[in-house]
């Protein structure tokens, strides 16, 4: 049955009479393409149901890209050669998405009635006429040069999301904008006065600057966020008691007073310059959320924190003491941020979550019996003694290897080790992997970790493990443990495998860019689904059979890796290929999805069961695309 299909496919005849009647998903180009390339590989793309395409047109072919694609091109992007206007027409009705990077007046018929989704390149800073737009947009994106006057009936209706760029600073008229708009964003730069009524009253989410909030009270808006170029005092009862979210911008650093927050807040934000100290009282009792800038600074004297809230973020200068008084019962995440360093007499008794920052190395004591999260910095030297941790914590984060000397007796239930710094720095022993609790499932080691791992070290409990970009030690049958699913080397792994060295259970295997060593049959486990070689590994080092025969995704990032050699058995499993593209490629057969890292330079040809292809980078050969 294959010999006869095969006879009728390398027929000529009989192949293209089997691809008319074939349709494959999705074919993808991120980067922009030349339009005269996607011409001449026609034949190419005729054959898909849905394309994303970026092209450059010119006068002479933008005629074509309706001709040819009238119902494919589902997602558009537009460029155009020096000096083109784009026509109204050119775009197919096909489109829902389209990018559109020409500097131009916009008129009607450009933008055509199926988009639903429209972007602006950051070059565009053009008229748009007041019935450019179609019916069917629902979102727009102006790029950070806009900065037209908008004529109130030019955006839609259906308009729900509108951002404007870092430029825009136009003046915003009553009727701007449609009944159903839930979000606007304004830029950095915008510093307006917002008109009465000129922001609907059902808009949900409002990123603005201005100097003028008073004209908000007949919204209803939920979500406000100050831009950077807000920088006045907030009044009281200047601001809708139905917003629930505020982000104050990198500028504000202004008192706030009783009565200049919404009485029904739940989150509160403020970015960098924020140091102001804050009264009983100001930060409403409705408040859950409390995120403080990095330049805060202040005393958090009785009551200022709500008893209510659940969240609590110190910024990276905050150091000042923290106690009964100050932290509401009702907290469950504390982050101290990244300058805090004073003894911790108490926590809340319903925490779950505790971040210490950089600085902090005060003895670990009250720690509830509900913590589940603690993530120590790399100034923590302090012991910790068995029973100090309680029993309920599944996460323990630091990145001193001090404390990797230490023992906890079945405390974790899984761990995240993370050592990004070198040991030299901290401490003068080597790492112990006899410390690595019994019940870890996730281990990741840091940039300079490179010690031996003996074997039947690590516990057999470990389901994830992640070198760091130094380790490059050999390893034996048993260094690694029987339970592992999910490995990944670093960068500069480079050490050959002897069989079964890897565990029978490993179901995703990625290697760094470094590693190019042989991989011969029965060194890669039939368990294995994914695998990743990185940009060194050379395809004479993959030996004939060495594939497992389940593997369903498959990444080579090496851009010269050929396809072509007689020892690459690709199983019937395969259907992902993530490859580099810089040879002349034959994709093998069975292979459903492909993602190209690299410009195709030369041919590529693609087997029928091909479903969806995106190419990350510009294609450089015409007419290189074709069917097997």
């Amino acid at each position: 049955m294959d010999n006869l299909f095969f006879s009728i496919w390398r027929n000529k005849f009989l192949k293209e009479e089997v691809l008319i009647n074939v349709s494959f998903d999705l074919v993808c180009f991120s980067t922009p393409q030349n339009f005269d390339f996607v011409i001449e590989n026609y034949e190419f793309f005729k054959h898909f149901r849905k394309i994303k395409l970026n092209v450059i047109l010119s006068a002479e072919n933008e005629h074509l890209l309706c001709k040819l694609f009238p119902n494919s091109i589902v997602h558009l992007g537009v460029r155009g050669k020096e000096n083109y206007q784009m026509k109204p027409g050119t775009v197919p009705s096909s489109v829902t998405k389209l990018d559109f990077f020409i500097n131009q007046p916009i008129i009607k018929g450009m933008v055509p009635e199926n988009v639903k989704t429209l972007t602006f390149g950051g070059e565009f800073n053009n008229t748009v006429a007041k019935d450019a737009f179609p019916q069917s947009l629902k979102e727009i994106y102006f790029g950070n040069r806009f900065s037209q006057p908008i004529v109130p009936g030019t955006f839609p209706s259906k308009v729900e999301f509108i951002k404007f760029g870092l430029k825009f600073n136009q003046e915003i008229f009553v009727g701007t904008f449609g009944s159903n708009i839930k979000t606007i964003i304004f830029g950095k730069e915008f510093n307006q006065s917002v008109q009465v009524h000129s922001i609907p009253v059902n808009i949900k989410e409002l990123t603005i600057g201005g100097n003028n909030i008073l004209e908000l009270n007949n919204t209803k808006v939920e979500t406000l966020i100050f831009s950077n170029s807000f920088f006045m005092p907030i009044s009281k009862n200047s601001l809708p008691h139905s917003i629930k979210s505020i982000t104050f911008g990198h500028r504000f650093n202004f008192p706030l007073e009783v009565g200049s927050l919404p009485p029904n807040l739940t989150e509160l934000t403020f970015l960098n310059d924020f140091n102001q100290k804050i009264l009983p009282g100001v930060i409403p009792e409705s408040i859950k959320v409390i995120k403080f800038g990095d330049s805060f600074n202040h005393p958090i004297s009785n009551r200022v924190i709500p008893h209510g809230c659940t969240e609590l973020y110190m910024g990276k200068s905050f150091n000042y003491p923290l106690g009964k008084s100050s932290l509401p019962q009702s907290l469950v995440i504390l982050d101290l941020g990244f300058n805090y360093n004073h003894p911790l007499d108490y926590l809340p008794p319903g925490l779950k979550v505790m971040v210490a920052g950089v600085s902090f190395n005060q003895c670990l004591k009250a720690i509830p019996p509900t913590l589940e999260s603690l993530q120590l910095g790399i100034h923590y030297t302090r012991p910790i003694p068995v029973g100090t941790l309680p029993m309920t914590l599944k996460s323990l984060s630091f990145e001193n290897d001090i404390l990797s000397k230490l023992i906890f007796e079945d405390v974790l239930k899984s761990i995240e080790s993370a050592f990004p710094f070198p040991k030299s720095i901290f401490f003068e022993e080597p790492f112990n992997l006899y410390s690595i609790p019994p019940f870890l499932k996730t281990l990741s080691f840091g940039y300079y970790f490179n010690d031996v791992i003996q074997p039947n070290t690590l516990p057999d409990t470990i389901e994830n493990l992640t070198f760091g970009h130094s380790f490059n030690q050999k390893l034996e049958i048993g260094s690694l443990p029987k339970s592992l699913r999910k490995l990944t080397f670093g960068v500069f792994y480079n050490q050959p495998f002897e069989p079964f060295v890897l565990p029978s259970n490993l179901v995703e295997l990625k290697f760094g860019s470094c590693f190019n060593q042989p991989i011969e049959q029965y060194i890669l486990p039939q368990s294995l689904k994914k695998i990743e070689f990185g940009r060194d590994f050379q395809n004479e080092n993959l030996k004939h059979g060495a594939i497992p025969k389940n593997v369903f995704k498959l990444s080579f990032l090496n851009p010269n890796f050929d396809f072509i050699h007689p020892n690459l058995i690709f199983p019937a499993s395969l259907k992902l290929l993530l490859i580099g593209c810089s040879k002349n490629y034959s994709i093998p057969t069975s292979i459903e999805y492909v993602n190209l890292k690299q410009p195709v330079t030369l041919k590529l040809i693609l087997p029928n069961t091909i479903k969806r292809i995106n190419f990350e980078k510009q294609i450089q050969s015409n007419k290189c695309l074709q069917f097997s």
